[in-house]
């Protein structure tokens, strides 16, 4: 189970409520339950600065062996 605390703020305070989204998207990449896209997207945020707030948190990447051999893949039939 995750939990969030909120602080009692201002609930039409956007720099907050856009701090809450990339607090939450970061949870859910962390934690498996969401992709990077889906992360990202959530958060509001280019696929590349996500993976930048990923790495300025110290968080890895999701990304395995099967993710590379797809991805090549992908490049593959793209080339062709």
């Amino acid at each position: 189970m995750l939990t969030l605390h909120i602080p009692d703020a201002d609930p039409q305070d956007r720099t907050l409520a856009a701090e809450i989204r990339r607090e939450v998207a970061l949870l859910m990449y962390q934690h498996q339950t969401w992709s990077l896209g889906q992360a990202a997207r959530y958060a509001g945020m280019p696929y590349v600065y996500f993976q930048q707030l990923l790495g300025n948190r110290g968080i890895s990447l999701n990304y395995d062996e099967a993710d590379f051999l797809a991805d090549v893949d992908t490049l593959r039939k793209r080339k062709a």
